[in-house]
């Protein structure tokens, strides 16, 4: 590997602006693929790729603050995600870890409704 500048790459700072993406799941029926991003959400690239689409930044009014994984259920389409806290970016990990926050949930995405 080659030496270069690499500015910004260790400095959380930069994660809401360039994003964190911390799930990925492809889905083999429909060629997409989803993310879900630390900072923009649940994401999706079509087929032909290009530029991610956002599908949900919230839920009941709440914003999403440090999603990570992501699974699909094959047979419903549904998509399921975490969101580990709504208190606490990713960049804030350790104060999510030396906080009592409970409010991590499990989410679903309806690619049907778009509801989330």
């Amino acid at each position: 590997m080659g030496k270069g500048n690499y500015v910004g790459i260790r400095d959380s700072n930069i994660e809401p602006i360039c994003g964190r993406p911390l799930g990925l799941k492809f889905d083999a029926q429909t060629c997409l693929l989803y993310i879900t991003d630390a900072y923009f959400g649940l994401l999706v690239v079509g087929p032909n790729g290009g530029s991610a689409i956002k599908l949900a930044i919230l839920t009941e009014g709440v914003p999403f603050k440090f999603k990570n994984g992501l699974d699909i259920d094959t047979s419903t389409k549904m998509i399921y995600f975490t969101d580990s806290s709504i208190l606490f970016q990713r960049r804030d990990a350790d104060f999510l870890i030396s906080s009592s926050d409970r409010t991590g949930q499990l989410l679903k995405y309806n690619p049907y409704t778009g509801d989330a």
